[in-house]
């Protein structure tokens, strides 16, 4: 899978014989990933929020309003798995401790 391919659509054996990391790498890994989301966030001006981004033609906020909202729709699904699982509670804080 390439840099902005996603998996969407993988076949089932395909998508059996992945070798996933150990759960410490995962969460080193999305670690890192929300600190340079945030750090890129930080960085921006107001004024640079109604500019388009060099991907697309919407705006930097509206890119960043849409992408919160994709985030909290996989919130929800891990919340909703969870309650399939039988546990409690939401899915927020560390996540190294879940």
């Amino acid at each position: 899978m390439g840099i902005y391919d996603s998996g969407t659509g993988i076949e089932e054996k395909v998508f059996a014989s992945l070798k996933w990391p150990r759960k410490a790498i995962v969460v080193e890994y999305v670690r890192r990933a929300f600190d340079a989301a945030e750090r890129s966030v930080n960085t921006l001006h107001a004024e640079q929020l109604d500019e388009p981004p060099r991907w697309g033609s919407h705006t930097v906020a509206s890119e960043l309003v849409s992408s919160l909202v994709h985030l909290s729709l996989h919130l929800g699904m891990i919340e909703a798995l969870r309650g399939v699982m039988g546990l409690r509670g939401v899915q927020t804080g560390d996540i190294s401790t879940r």
